[in-house]
């Protein structure tokens, strides 16, 4: 979506065909591990990189309502670093990166979540602690017209604590920015009556840090979204917002 002045809009874009393919951009024409809640829920993305990087699940042609459920996600099955990057679980304050540090994620997809395989692969810190990292710009958005849109950032089956328990608590740290259509669940709390009548409070999925990188200002991953290199296939005015 784009504001210009009092005006919202709904924006479709693409590369330029008539351009070569752009360097440290990885493109699925597909989702990148299972789609969320769907198959074995597992696979996904998951390591360290070393440059810039954007990676995109979209479609190679144009959406159009038939096929507007179809949905082309990112799964998350660990923690998305750059390379040598030192975390300590046990600091409170997560790393941050130095202005002249190029290395810079962007992950633009329909959906992006956190799978229920990311569960084993958290740090845990002394205090039994669980903690996820992520440091990426994250566009999670689709849209054909101001009917049909959607995308969003998640959390996998966060409403099950049979998965996500409040046995230990866990931190999700985000470390860049994020962009999404409807704010999606990454954790919450719930009351329950207890033996003796009082009231306890559990909590669910993860408890949020988000930190915004800097270098967003002035840095953006190769041909990401909010660069302005691509094409625009239409825009739309959206009314009732």
């Amino acid at each position: 979506t784009r504001i210009e002045g009092q005006t919202k809009k709904v924006v479709v874009i693409r590369l330029d065909n008539n351009k070569p393919f752009p360097k440290n951009v990885i493109w699925v024409n597909g989702s990148i591990g299972d789609k969320l809640e769907e198959g074995n829920m597992e696979g996904g993305l998951s390591g360290e990189y070393n440059e810039s990087l954007t990676i995109i699940a979209k479609p190679d042609s144009n959406r159009n309502t038939t096929n507007f459920n179809d949905n082309y996600d990112i799964r998350l099955k660990g923690d998305l670093k750059p390379y040598g990057l030192n975390i300590n679980p046990n600091d409170p304050q997560i790393p941050t990166m130095n202005k002249e540090d190029i290395r810079i994620l962007g992950l633009y997809a329909d959906r992006v979540f956190i799978g229920t395989n990311a569960k084993n692969n958290l740090l845990t810190d002394i205090n039994g602690k669980e903690h996820f990292y992520l440091y990426a710009s994250i566009v999670a958005i689709k849209a054909v017209d101001e009917n049909h849109i959607g995308g969003y950032f998640q959390v996998e089956k966060v409403n099950d604590t049979n998965i996500w328990n409040d046995i230990h608590s866990r931190y999700l740290h985000l470390y860049g920015g994020l962009i999404q259509t409807y704010r999606g669940i990454v954790g919450g709390a719930y009351a329950q009556v207890g033996i003796s009548g009082g009231i306890n409070m559990y909590t669910y999925g993860f408890t949020k840090d988000y930190n915004y990188d800097n270098r967003l200002a002035y840095m953006n991953p190769p041909y990401f979204p909010t660069t302005g290199e691509y094409i625009v296939l239409f825009e739309k005015v959206l009314n009732n917002y």
